[in-house]
């Protein structure tokens, strides 16, 4: 007889039972979990972000091919900021007659105004404002302030001791660098929650005091927004380099990246 019999030999209620993960042992394995999906987070963050200001980027460019195909059927004549449709006064807001629908005509793409960061109601540099596809609540705005005027009277104003007028039926061809000349970009609506579809000169300080909160939103992307320019590329910019650095006056240094800004690029800075 056998002294002694294989374990598998015996009944399974006679076999030694198999002990369970300890406290410990979970407690290790949590951990590696959690390390993993911390490493894993931000990376998926980063590319959900990529992704995003992907889309932004390609709806700045279709914007500047509507603006562009505008200006070839209309004599190369920019669109009025406004009130486009009835030529209304400047003291007349119609909320659907600004650019955005006007240089799309019939077809209303009105995705590409929407970036998609923007998702409910948010807080910009303390205006609190929801999207919506009217003059003063779309994601992105026009340099109309040389660009399409009206219904605004031209203004024959100087700015850091440069003059700097602008014009009625501003032409394309009058552009002096396309490479350097906004045309469109992101924004936000102002204190009073208006005029988020037009950027405008005098009152586009972002940072500094006084601000208009006319200019280029920097905030969207990382401490970037996306600017379009007259010859068909878009590029993200942080504040300090495309906004001035506050509402423009009469001192030189408020026209920082004036260049940027007026097309007949009149001032170097």
């Amino acid at each position: 007889m056998k002294s002694a019999l294989r374990s598998s030999s015996l009944p399974a209620a006679a076999r030694p039972a198999r002990g369970g993960f300890t406290l410990i042992e979970l407690l290790v394995v949590i951990a590696i979990i959690a390390i993993l999906a911390g490493m894993l987070l931000p990376a998926l963050s980063k590319a959900k972000e990529k992704g995003q200001r992907t889309v932004c980027v390609n709806n700045n460019k279709q914007i500047g091919v509507y603006m562009q195909l505008y200006t070839d059927d209309g004599s190369d004549v920019y669109p009025w900021h406004r009130n486009n449709k009835n030529g209304a006064p400047n003291t007349t807001t119609v909320l659907d007659d600004w650019w955005g629908p006007h240089i799309m005509g019939r077809v209303q793409h009105t995705n590409i105004f929407l970036c998609p960061m923007l998702k409910g109601s948010r807080v910009d540099q303390g205006v609190t404002w929801t999207w919506a596809f009217t003059v003063h609540r779309a994601a992105y705005a026009y340099n109309g302030y040389w660009h399409g005027t009206r219904p605004n009277a031209p203004a024959n104003a100087s700015f850091g001791g440069v003059n700097m007028a602008s014009q009625d039926n501003f032409r394309r061809t009058q552009v002096v660098n396309p490479a350097e000349s906004m045309v469109t970009g992101e924004s936000m609506p102002t204190t009073a929650v208006t005029w988020s579809t037009s950027f405008w000169w005098p009152n586009a300080g972002m940072t500094g005091t006084p601000r208009g909160f006319e200019g280029v939103d920097p905030n969207r992307h990382r401490g970037q927004g996306m600017v379009s320019f007259n010859d068909g590329h878009t590029e993200s910019r942080k504040d300090e380099n495309i906004n001035p650095p506050r509402n423009p006056t009469t001192t030189p240094a408020s026209i920082k990246n004036a260049r940027y800004w007026d097309p007949l690029q009149r001032s170097p800075l």
